[in-house]
């Protein structure tokens, strides 16, 4: 995203609180009593006194938006946070701009405008869809599918992932032209159904794409693999290492929402669907 949502919400909340501290501790009291000893005042419908008395139009505002910001910022610091996917590397799990709801305690909480992790929470499940700051550059967040935890052995050989020397499960599905966007372009795919933990993810190898195969990397203590779904168009752990479990910042659970840009249409059938994810590592 090209601006920072939370700071800007936590931006609002503090000039709202400002605005309406100020008007608490200097002007309410008086313009309330000035108002109440008005001609006829006692008289007016109880309407009519609740508009009298109202604070001035900013003022009124920072009043009304107050406790609507606090209830949003702790529901996307401590529930679930939009997220909009702009790629194409989780296709076809995850579309271009499909709206994910992020569980943000899943794996532990983390303090708003860091992150700082402030509760434990449950580790990180292979199959398990994270959303986490991206290593080259902590601004921009990345949704992968988590693909071997710590202690595990993971190899990607012929563009067929292993894990702790097993290969995954995986069959056929189809063999498709998909168009992505002006921006991505358009490719030949092999679609695989690929059993990834206790979870089954949609996956594409890109035909005639050259992959740089590795052998038994072992995953540290505290970090996590993860790999886009649609293997040749992803940057990934294979490109930038290893994640660390604490910086991940929730788990995608749902599409709320999807949008083709493409052909400017919502993808009814997306909506509130639920995304594949581990019961078990």
């Amino acid at each position: 995203m090209s601006f920072n949502v939370e700071l800007l919400l936590f931006v609002a909340l503090i000039v709202s609180g400002v605005i309406v501290l100020i008007d608490c501790v200097f002007f309410r009291k008086a313009r309330h009593q000035e108002v109440q000893a008005q001609d006829g005042f006692a008289d007016l419908s109880k309407k009519k006194q609740k508009e009298a008395l109202q604070a001035p139009m900013l003022a009124d505002w920072a009043y009304a938006f107050l406790p609507v910001l606090v209830i949003v910022i702790l529901f996307r610091s401590f529930f679930y946070e939009p997220f909009r996917v702009p790629t194409g590397s989780m296709l076809p799990t995850i579309q271009l701009n499909d709206f994910l709801l992020v569980n943000k305690y899943a794996y532990g909480i983390h303090l708003p405008l860091s992150n700082k992790k402030i509760t434990k929470g449950s580790a990180p499940k292979r199959g398990d869809i994270a959303v986490f700051p991206s290593p080259p550059n902590p601004n921009v967040s990345y949704v992968k599918t988590v693909v071997a935890v710590a202690g595990d052995k993971v190899s990607y050989i012929n563009k067929h992932l292993y894990v702790n020397g097993k290969p995954l499960k995986r069959s056929l599905v189809d063999q498709a032209y998909i168009d992505v966007s002006p921006v991505e372009g358009a490719y030949t795919v092999d679609h695989y159904k690929e059993h990834i933990g206790t979870s089954v993810h949609d996956v594409y190898n890109t035909k005639n794409s050259a992959s740089v195969s590795f052998y038994n990397i072992v995953v540290p203590k505290g970090k996590v693999f993860a790999m886009g779904d649609n293997r040749d168009h992803s940057g990934d752990s294979r490109y930038f290492g290893f994640v660390d479990s604490d910086t991940i910042t929730g788990r995608a659970d749902y599409i709320w929402f999807s949008w083709d840009s493409q052909h400017s249409k919502v993808r009814w059938d997306r909506l509130f669907t639920a995304l594949p994810r581990s019961e078990k590592g």
